[in-house]
C-alpha cells in the first residue's frame, strides 16, 4: 500500500496540529483531538495514545479502532513487569541496526506474519504478541519525546499490510515531538492548576480552622467578659453593701450608743450639781467629775467612729459640703499641710451613687499623702472636663516609682492605691496614677456625666 502523497503533505505540515495544540489545556481533549487527526491523515486503521504515569505503567490514554477485547489485554502494561515492543519503545531499547527500528526509536513493521516467522521460539516467548494475535499486519510504535525524555508511545495500526510506510513514521515521530512538547505543557498546567487547587482547599480548610478557632475565641472572650461583668457587679455589690453597712452602724452609733452616753453624761451632771449644792465630800464630786470626762472622751470617740464610718453631712448637706469639712479637718489633724481646693461643679452634677465613691478615693489619697509624701502643699481638683467628673489630687511629695509599684501584685503595691482603682473602676470610672521619686504624685479619677 502506498502512502498517499497529498496526506504526506498534510501530515509534514504542522499547522493541524499545532492548532490541536494550542486549543486544549487537559490532556484528554488533547489526546483524543491528536488519535482523529493521526487516523483521519494516515488512514490506518486503529490509533492509540499510551502516557507513562508516575508508576511507571503506560496505560492507553486514548484510542480508536481498536476492539475492546485488545484494550483489555494490553491496557495494564508496565515497563518493570512486562516484556514487548512497546515496553522497548518507552524505555528508549530499540537497536536502529535492525530493519524495523528507526534511528529515533520507533517501531514498525508492514508484514507483522513474517516478522513473527522470522523470531525464535524464544525470541517469540520474550513478546507478548497481542497485535499479531489481532490480526494486525502493519503496526507502528512512535515514542512521545520530549528532549531525552520519552513520556508515552504513538500506537498505529492496521490489518492490511504495507499500511505504515517509512515517510508516515517519520512524520509521526515529529508529530510526537509536537505532542510531547504540548503533554508537557499540560502536565504542567494540570500540576500548577492541581497545586493552586490544592492551595484553594488548604486556605479554605485553614479558613474554617481560623473562623472555628475564633468563633472559640470570641465565646470565651464573652465568657470571661461575662465572668468579669459578673465579678464587677458582685464587688459592686459587696462595696455598695459596705456602705449601707456603714451608714447603718454610723447611725446606730448616734442614735443608740451616743445617745445613750449622752444621757448619761447629762445624769451624772445633774447628780454632781445636786451634791454640790448640798455640800457634799470632795471625794465624790471629784469621783463623778472624774466619770463625766470619761463619758464625754467616749461621746467624742463615737463621734468619731460615726464620721469615719460615714459622715453625717454627706447625707443631710452633700458631696461638696463634706469635702470642705473633710479638708478642715484633716488640716486641723495635720496642721503643716495646706490644701488647695478648686471645685468647679455643681452639687447637682455629682450622681447620687458617685458622691460616696468620690468622697472615698479622695479620703483614701490624702490619708496617704499625710503618712508617705512628706509634702506641705495639696492641690485638689473636682470639675467637669470632657463629658467627665474628674477628681485630681497632686501633692509635690517624695514620690515613687510608678512602673515599679504596679508591676507588684494588687497586694505588695499597698492596699490603697487599689482600693481607690477598684472603686473608681467598678463605679465605671477610669483611675491612674503619675509619680516619680522626687517629682511628686498626681492621682487621676474620672467617670462619665
Amino acid at each position: 500500500m502506498a502512502y498517499p502523497d497529498e496526506t504526506a503533505r498534510s501530515l509534514r505540515a504542522p499547522q493541524r496540529f499545532l492548532e490541536v495544540a494550542n486549543r486544549h489545556t487537559t490532556m484528554g481533549p488533547l489526546l483524543r483531538d491528536f488519535v482523529s487527526l493521526i487516523r483521519e491523515l494516515s488512514g490506518c486503521e486503529a490509533v492509540g495514545m499510551r502516557v507513562l504515569d508516575e508508576e511507571d505503567n503506560i496505560p492507553y490514554e486514548e484510542t480508536t479502532g481498536f476492539p475492546e477485547a485488545f484494550r483489555r489485554l494490553e491496557g495494564p502494561l508496565s515497563i518493570r513487569r512486562h516484556e514487548c515492543m512497546c515496553i522497548n519503545v518507552v524505555k528508549g531499547d530499540t537497536d536502529a541496526r535492525l530493519p524495523f527500528y528507526t534511528p529515533a526509536g520507533s517501531f514498525y513493521v508492514n508484514g507483522m506474519s513474517r516478522l513473527i516467522r522470522e523470531f525464535s521460539e524464544a525470541e517469540l516467548g520474550k513478546t507478548r504478541n497481542v497485535c499479531f494475535e489481532f490480526g494486525y499486519e502493519s503496526v507502528a510504535l512512535v515514542p512521545i519525546r520530549l528532549g531525552e525524555r520519552i513520556l508515552g508511545l504513538i500506537h498505529v495500526a492496521d490489518r492490511r499490510e504495507d499500511a505504515v510506510p517509512l515517510l508516515l513514521i517519520e512524520d509521526l515521530e515529529r508529530i510526537a515531538m509536537l505532542l510531547g512538547t504540548a503533554l508537557q505543557r499540560v502536565q504542567s498546567e494540570n500540576a500548577l492548576r492541581q497545586a493552586h487547587d490544592e492551595l484553594e482547599m488548604r486556605v479554605e480548610q485553614r479558613t474554617a480552622e481560623l473562623a472555628r478557632a475564633n468563633e472559640k475565641l470570641q465565646a470565651e472572650i464573652k465568657d470571661r467578659e461575662r465572668a468579669e461583668e459578673e465579678s464587677r457587679l458582685l464587688s459592686s455589690k459587696l462595696l455598695t453593701a459596705q456602705e449601707d453597712e456603714r451608714r447603718r452602724i454610723a447611725r446606730d452609733l448616734h442614735d443608740t450608743i451616743g445617745q445613750s452616753l449622752s444621757a448619761v453624761k447629762f445624769t451624772i451632771e445633774n447628780v454632781l450639781q445636786e451634791i454640790r449644792e448640798e455640800g457634799g465630800s470632795g471625794k465624790g464630786i471629784r469621783s463623778l467629775e472624774s466619770s463625766v470626762r470619761l463619758v464625754q472622751e467616749a461621746v467624742q470617740e463615737v463621734r468619731q467612729l460615726q464620721k469615719n464610718l460615714r459622715p453625717p453631712t454627706l447625707d443631710d448637706l452633700g458631696l461638696l459640703a463634706t469635702i470642705s469639712w473633710f479638708c478642715r479637718e484633716f488640716e486641723g489633724v495635720y496642721a503643716d499641710i495646706r490644701i488647695e481646693k478648686e471645685i468647679a461643679l455643681d452639687e447637682d452634677d455629682v450622681p447620687d451613687r458617685l458622691k460616696i465613691v468620690i468622697y472615698r478615693v479622695m479620703q483614701e489619697a490624702l490619708n496617704n499623702i499625710a503618712k508617705h509624701s512628706g509634702t506641705k502643699t495639696v492641690r485638689l481638683s473636682l470639675r467637669k472636663a470632657g463629658g467627665r467628673i474628674e477628681l485630681e489630687i497632686q501633692d509635690r511629695g517624695i514620690g515613687f516609682d510608678s512602673d515599679e509599684v504596679f508591676a507588684r501584685n494588687e497586694f505588695d503595691r499597698g492596699l490603697g492605691l487599689f482600693s481607690m482603682k477598684e472603686r473608681a473602676e467598678l463605679s465605671g470610672g477610669r483611675f491612674a496614677v503619675q509619680s516619680a521619686k522626687g517629682a511628686g504624685t498626681t492621682i487621676l479619677a474620672s467617670w462619665p456625666l
